[in-house]
């Protein structure tokens, strides 16, 4: 239906070259959302050779040229920290060379596949100004978000979690701020905002505002409120159980769906920051240089926590677990501002059945053998032991009161699903376990009955290309992140 016009925008495959500017050249470029139009100089880009991606030309250029930019400074800045870790990312897990295509169909929508990133347009239905997703370095660099975690975990991809969607989606909202805080104009413009008090909301926090003002529209609002956003890392969403939680809901709650529940981990991740931030400061750095270290170091944590990350269904708990862990390998520098933030959100579990006598050695040996993943560093040690599980559908079935399901005209009763049953144990310098993650099959069902109810509620599965779900042999795989 809307080929035609998507027709009239599109050009030849490229690139980045849709302008004739050449590596090096000061191109004009727009800053974070289309709302607050802060253009800057920045000098263009040499391909990519580390995640190629090509990029659909438009006419004009600002669409592709936008994104070109955006998506090869997210790659550079990703890999100078996943290189200190590990070989910096150099494959897709789904394809030699990313398409990205800017003028994707009408929507409000965008998201990444394995093979592209789509981003779609749509009218504001107020303001009737048409709104482009991909002229948002937010959306952009959120979506990129996801592709470098596909990376660095494609074990993700498929498993049937709440709380790894959740990551999932809080990953791609981090990768936008760490993408804002790489220019110095953004930092400080949130400084100015916010007075030098970055746990305020400001422009660095807020992410998509042009995206979530026309979203609001649609939803019958009539005004141009101050401060609109389509999410924020300043929140008041804490940790609760998803399991608990509703599958719909309004925005202002927290529900068992991953954009809404991703608010908690994006707004925890944002506390441990500013807590970085501020004891930066408090040894005397100045604010510009006590937030960008902070911002690096706290992307670094997280790195080096997701890399070894068990996926479990505690896997808010994992994450958390395993930046104070690496903390702790550093020297302990920012121990207490973390463990503050952490608690603030309540993201950490407590735990009655450590066995503290069990040695490193005991569980290495009886436990994870080659299988096993181990990081060792001073007095800490910690072990991600993988368990690699399924469940069918009608496992699950019973515990939602259900013998049978159909959706789109599936049968799901005897597909399989993938389901989070990772161990995690970390040790004191003794060997001691001081913590564990040992999910049981109630846990792992319970989350798995809780992605299985928010796929039938949304009819999310099937064979057109905008489910997030499809059936491939008998097994329920991932199609997309949104």
């Amino acid at each position: 239906m809307f080929e035609s016009i998507i027709d009239f925008f599109r050009g030849l495959y490229g690139m980045g070259t849709q302008n004739n500017a050449h590596p090096g050249e000061m191109v004009d470029f727009m800053l974070n959302d289309p709302i607050t139009n802060e253009v800057i100089k920045v000098a263009w880009p040499a391909p990519r050779t580390d995640l190629p991606y090509t990029v659909l030309a438009t006419k004009p250029p600002t669409l592709s040229n936008g994104c070109y930019i955006t998506l090869s400074k997210s790659t550079e800045y990703a890999n100078s920290i996943i290189g200190k870790i590990r070989q910096p990312l150099n494959k897709w897990p789904g394809t030699n060379n990313l398409q990205v295509i800017p003028l994707a169909g009408k929507d409000l929508n965008a998201f990444y596949d394995r093979l592209h990133l789509k981003f779609f347009y749509a009218p504001d239905p107020v303001t009737k100004k048409m709104i482009y997703a991909a002229s948002s370095t937010d959306v952009v660099s959120h979506e990129h978000g996801h592709g470098i975690l596909d990376c660095l975990r494609p074990d993700f991809w498929n498993v049937q979690n709440i709380e790894i969607w959740s990551f999932h989606e809080a990953f791609g909202d981090i990768n936008a701020i760490m993408f804002m805080m790489q220019f110095d104009e953004m930092i400080n413009y949130a400084l100015q905002q916010t007075g030098g008090d970055l746990r305020q909301s400001n422009i660095i926090s807020r992410l998509a505002e042009e995206l979530g003002l026309c979203i609001y529209h649609y939803k019958g609002g009539k005004d141009n409120p101050a401060n609109i956003y389509l999410r924020d890392a300043v929140n008041n969403f804490s940790y609760v159980d998803p399991t608990t939680l509703p599958s719909d809901g309004d925005d202002d709650q927290l529900i068992a769906e991953c954009h809404s529940f991703g608010r908690v981990w994006a707004g925890t991740w944002y506390l441990m920051f500013c807590g970085m931030y501020e004891q930066n400061k408090a040894a005397g750095q100045s604010p510009l240089d006590a937030a960008k270290a902070a911002k690096d170091l706290a992307y670094e944590y997280l790195i080096r926590s997701v890399v070894q990350a068990p996926n479990t269904p505690f896997f808010t708990d994992g994450v958390a677990r395993g930046i104070l862990a690496v903390d702790k390998m550093n020297g302990s520098p920012y121990q207490a501002v973390i463990l503050k933030a952490f608690q603030d959100k309540n993201v950490l579990r407590a735990y009655a059945h450590v066995n503290a006598t069990q040695t490193n050695f005991d569980i290495v040996k009886g436990l994870g053998g080659d299988q096993g993943i181990y990081v060792e560093m001073g007095k800490v040690k910690v072990a991600t032991i993988p368990e690699e599980k399924s469940l069918k559908v009608s496992d699950v079935l019973p515990r939602m009161g259900m013998t049978a399901m159909h959706i789109n005209g599936i049968n799901m009763h005897d597909l399989e699903m993938t389901v989070a049953a990772d161990k995690y144990y970390e040790f004191d310098e003794h060997g001691h376990v001081v913590h564990q993650i040992v999910p049981d099959m109630d846990d792992v069902i319970a989350h798995a009955q809780a992605c299985l109810s928010f796929i039938h509620l949304k009819s999310d599965i099937g064979p057109d290309t905008d489910t997030l779900w499809e059936v491939q042999g008998n097994k329920i795989v991932r199609t997309l992140f949104v």
